[in-house]
């Protein structure tokens, strides 16, 4: 499973070390999507991706990125009934970039800086 290492008073004293690199959202998303396989087919629950167009290019922080990733999709398992079904989606938007993803994310309340 994907485990959060960051120590939070780190996090609060804005010390949180963030390396972002141009790399492929949509091998990020298959990562964390095959940790959580097995977790999710135990507890009868279909996860599964839908890449539109691979390479989804960003710059982001590859580990910090695939944390969040891994804590939404193990809140959704959570969540979800047995016999449900988890899809992650990875597409091309017009207009949009990872940086409006996790600003949507935190305005929402599901994940913290």
């Amino acid at each position: 499973a994907i485990v959060v290492t960051a120590n939070q008073v780190d996090i609060d004293a804005g010390k949180l070390a963030v390396t972002p690199a141009t790399r492929d959202l949509a091998i990020l998303i298959t990562e964390a999507v095959d940790t959580f396989r097995a977790t999710a087919s135990a507890k009868g629950i279909s996860l599964g991706a839908q890449i539109d167009a691979a390479p989804l290019l960003a710059a982001f922080d590859h580990h910090r990125i695939l944390q969040v990733l891994g804590n939404l999709i193990s809140n959704s398992l959570k969540f979800t009934p047995q016999g449900g079904k988890i899809t992650i989606r990875g597409e091309r938007e017009a207009g949009s970039d990872l940086r409006e993803f996790i600003d949507a994310l935190l305005q929402a309340g599901l994940v913290s800086k």
